[in-house]
């Protein structure tokens, strides 16, 4: 239903500009939806958030990336390796956007 994805998606966007992405991930249980919880995130701001669609996932691991989020908490620290990772050019892409497109 249009009316609703639009409704959850200004509410990540919501939650993003307050900081508080817990609610947004509580809600949609991250364990068991991971791409239907960070996809409206990296729409949003691609530049600070990673989709972890079923594409995404794969690729990473080819870089030797665990994906292993349960919460934001774990969310949080999987943004922090990637970025460490594209930093000391163990990854090659240089933002998610690029991770994304070459996925």
């Amino acid at each position: 239903e249009p009316s609703k994805s639009c409704d959850e998606l200004w509410n990540a966007y919501e939650l993003m500009i307050n900081g508080d992405l817990k609610p947004w991930f509580d809600y949609h249980k991250i364990n068991k939806k991971t791409a239907e919880c960070t996809m409206p995130l990296f729409w949003c701001k691609p530049s600070e958030y990673i989709a972890l669609d079923s594409r995404n996932r794969d690729y990473l691991k080819r870089y030797g990336i665990s994906i292993n989020v349960t919460d934001v908490d774990t969310y949080k620290k999987l943004i922090e390796e990637i970025r460490e990772k594209m930093a000391s050019g163990k990854i090659h892409e240089k933002d998610f956007t690029e991770i994304s497109f070459n996925a």
